[in-house]
Parts: C-alpha cells; sequence; structure tokens
C-alpha cells in the first residue's frame, strides 16, 4: 500500500521532538544511555541522511527548520533504536514522561503555572488510578494526551479539496497559523485533565469498599463513602461555564452544565448486610461530573477572571477555543452531529481520541500461583497505520494474548467506536476516510474480522 505511514510510539517522539526543543533534549540524553554500538550507528546515519530522513516521519514543512540533532538521525536503519527509546519513555519511564509533557506544554504556550502543575500530577495520579482499578476497566490517560497531540498535530497537515485543514481552521476562528497551533496543542495536552476529579472518587469508594465486602461476607458493614463536587456559584464555576457554552447549540450547553456536577451530593450512608446478599457489590453513585467539562473550566480559571475572558483578548483567544472543543469531547456519545466546519477542533479531538488506540495499556489481574496474583498491564496493540491513497486508517488489534488476558470483546468495541465516529460530519471540507478495525486471531493461518467505519460529509 502506497504511502502508508506507521503511526506508533516512535512516530510519537519524532514529531513531537522536532515541536519541542527541550524534548528533543531529553530524547538527546536518553539516546546516551544506548550501547555503543547502537550509538556509533545512530552517529553513523546522521552524518550520512542529514535532514533527509524527515521525509519519511512526515515531518510538516514549518517545523523542519526546527529539526534537533538526535531526530535529524531518525531513518529505517535506526528505528529499533528509536524504539528502544520510546520504550523507555512511554513504559517504565512515566515519571520522566511528567518532564517531556511540561516541556511540550511550555514551549507550545502553556505558560500557566496551574495548568503546569497540573501536568506534572498527572503520573502519579496515573499509578494510583492503576492501582486502585485492579478489577476495573482503566486506559492511560497520561502519556495518551501527548500520543492524541501529535496525532491531531499530523491532521492539522493534512489536505483537503477547500484546502489545508490549518488554513481552513485558521479561517474560520480567525487566528493565526502559529494561534492554531497553540490552540490544538492546549487541546490535545490538556483534555483528560478533568479526569482525576471526575473519576478518583468513584474509583477509590469502588475498590476500597468492595475488597472489604469480598474479605467479609458474613459480617454485617456500614459505610460512609467519600464524595467531592464541584463547588457552586460561590466560587465561580458556572460563571466559566456560561462563558464556555457561549453560541453553541442549545443541546450542548445542556449537556455541559449537567457534566459541570456543581450540585452538593447527599450523605449517602449504606448498610451491608450479609443476611441479605450473598455476593454484593457496591456500585458508586454517578455525579454526572463530566471530565471533559472539569478539565475545561479548570482551563478557563487560569485564564484571570470571568471579567477578562468575556472582553475576548486576543492572547486569550486560542485557549479558550481549546477549552470549548475540550468541554463537549465526552460528550460524543450524546452529540447527533459534530461538523468541521462548524467547530473543527472539537471535530480533531474526538476523531484524534478514537484514533489512538496503539499502546494504551489495560490493567488486568494475572494469576502467577495459586495463593499469588499479579496486575500486569498489557496493549491490544503496538501501532496504527494511516493509508493516504485511499484515506484509510488501518487499526489492528494483533496481541492476541494481550486480548485474551483483557477479555477483548470485539463486536463490542466495533459498536462503540461507531457510535462515536458517526457524530463527526466533514462537511465537505474535512477529507472522508474509513477506519478500519481489525481483529487478527492467530498468526499461522492468519485468520481475522473487520469492520469498517465511514468519516464522510453527512
Amino acid at each position: 500500500m502506497k504511502q502508508r505511514t506507521t503511526i506508533d510510539d516512535s512516530w510519537v517522539l519524532a514529531r513531537a521532538g522536532y515541536l519541542s526543543h527541550s524534548f528533543s533534549d531529553f530524547l538527546s540524553k536518553l539516546a546516551r544511555k544506548m550501547p555503543e554500538k547502537e550509538r556509533k550507528e545512530v552517529e553513523k546515519a546522521a552524518r550520512i541522511l542529514g535532514p533527509q530522513g524527515m521525509d519519511e516521519l512526515d515531518i510538516p514543512e514549518w517545523v523542519k527548520p526546527f529539526a534537533s540533532r538526535i531526530l535529524q538521525q531518525v531513518s529505517k536503519q535506526v528505528s529499533s533504536e528509536l524504539a528502544e527509546v520510546a520504550d523507555t519513555l512511554f513504559g517504565t519511564g512515566i515519571f520522566s514522561l511528567s518532564d517531556a509533557l511540561y516541556d511540550v506544554a511550555k514551549e507550545r504556550g502553556i505558560t500557566h503555572e496551574g495548568v503546569l502543575h497540573l501536568i506534572r500530577m498527572l503520573p502519579e495520579f496515573e499509578a494510583l488510578m492503576y492501582f486502585l482499578n485492579v478489577r476495573k476497566y482503566y486506559r492511560d490517560h497520561c502519556a495518551h494526551q501527548l500520543r492524541v497531540a501529535v496525532l491531531g498535530d499530523f491532521l492539522l497537515d493534512m489536505k483537503s479539496e477547500g484546502g489545508g485543514i490549518e488554513g481552513l481552521i485558521k479561517d474560520k476562528l480567525d487566528l493565526s497559523s502559529e494561534e492554531v497551533r497553540t490552540a490544538w496543542w492546549f487541546t490535545g495536552l490538556l483534555h483528560d485533565t478533568g479526569i482525576p476529579l471526575a473519576k478518583l472518587c468513584t474509583a477509590v469508594n469502588w475498590s476500597l469498599l468492595n475488597e472489604i465486602l469480598r474479605c467479609y461476607p458474613s459480617l454485617d458493614i456500614k459505610a460512609s463513602p467519600m464524595l467531592i463536587s464541584l463547588a457552586g456559584d460561590e466560587l465561580q464555576n458556572r460563571e466559566y461555564l456560561s462563558i464556555l457554552v457561549e453560541d453553541m447549540p442549545k443541546r450542548w450547553q445542556e449537556l455541559l452544565k449537567e457534566g459541570l456536577g456543581v450540585s452538593e451530593p447527599a450523605d449517602e450512608m449504606i448498610l451491608f448486610k450479609s443476611s441479605h446478599y450473598t455476593r454484593q457489590e457496591y456500585q458508586p453513585r454517578t455525579l454526572h461530573m463530566d471530565h471533559g467539562v472539569v478539565g475545561a473550566v479548570n482551563l478557563l480559571r487560569t485564564l484571570g477572571p470571568p471579567e477578562k475572558l468575556r472582553k475576548n483578548l486576543p492572547e486569550d483567544r486560542p485557549l479558550m477555543e481549546a477549552a470549548r472543543a475540550i468541554s463537549v469531547h465526552n460528550s460524543k456519545d450524546y452529540l447527533k452531529n459534530v461538523p468541521f466546519e462548524d467547530f473543527p477542533l472539537a471535530f480533531l479531538l474526538i476523531l484524534a481520541d478514537e484514533l489512538q488506540e496503539w499502546s494504551r495499556p489495560v490493567p488486568v489481574p494475572v494469576k502467577d500461583t495459586y495463593f499469588t496474583t499479579t496486575l500486569e498491564k498489557v496493549a491490544l496493540l503496538d501501532a496504527i497505520f494511516y493509508a493516504r491513497s485511499n484515506g484509510l486508517w488501518d487499526i489492528p488489534y494483533a496481541n492476541i494474548q494481550a486480548k485474551k488476558l483483557a477479555k477483548f470483546d470485539f463486536k463490542r468495541l466495533c459498536g462503540d467506536k461507531a457510535s462515536v465516529l458517526k457524530v463527526l460530519d466533514c462537511t465537505e471540507q474535512f477529507p472522508e476516510s474509513d477506519v478500519q478495525l481489525r481483529n487478527i486471531k492467530a498468526e499461522k493461518p492468519r485468520k481475522e474480522e473487520t469492520f469498517t467505519i465511514q468519516i464522510k460529509t453527512r
């Protein structure tokens, strides 16, 4: 298949490195830890190839002048070395990843200390979520945000009949090219920063109470779960929300108001009686707190008081556009139509969020012996592929052992993906494409089932 781009973590590091000097320095330090033989091969490739290796990475013209030493060395000959670096960064190097995310965020225009602090805190939150969700499905949202940001940056370089995607967004939002890129990087890097507030109490309550019930099924137990919600009007959350929903469709406004979840939860004292329940499980009460809305309001608050934001100052506009896209991205199951022409950043975020399937670890309990069980994180696939010639996104779920451990349900996955992607409307401005999901069942003979979703003009 011609012009088929392999999109994996090595590709992410390459593109991110071209966008950030400090990120490139970070990669250089990792590369120095390579064995001497591999390091010499990298240096040799740099001397022979120079900047020519850029073309293989689909690096856009506008960032080539910012190419750094280490990333000029990327080529097929040294892809295995970069893959090792990627594994170090996205695998065992999660706390190093927070430093890289922090640097990329600052260099793409994120200077507000509240947001930068949150980026630094995400890896610790991530570790806690994996720890608490041993028996519940959870995937990373830290490395995921960097992957989504880089993938969306790639989408901005795509062409359609109406012109380049970046240019179309520039005209629609009345922003400069640099402001469009800044708006997107805010959107991609921060779109899941509302996860801790929206999910942590649920995870804590579910894990702790159910472990207690599992260990003591014969006891009567009374529990008062921890409940946290956003404060109401006195701390201006609703006022920021009113700025956020301006010019949005009425249905979207209703969803976002519900997603803020500012109503104070009632006390919830629960009695678990052993005589009534033999195998009971606690299910946390839903507060309807949406992590997209939480993240968006948090971003707006870092920009200043509401009266400042209502002035719609030029320096605030890229961030406000990012906040609007972030606010609706998790409500995609309830949106009937997201037209690119009207909501380009939200369109890109929903698309990139759904395409970012590679290397997202799922925690699964694995029984080592009769007495011991360990928690392992498995990835269902290592890469996705994009063919420019026919606009095909190929997503092969190929890690058979990982799928078995995670009890992978391909039919359910197809339904979930289709329900989300069907809301995207290209409006004859964004290039139509297909997303092909493939469930590879065996290596030899190769067996698979496929499911194709069309992203088109509705």
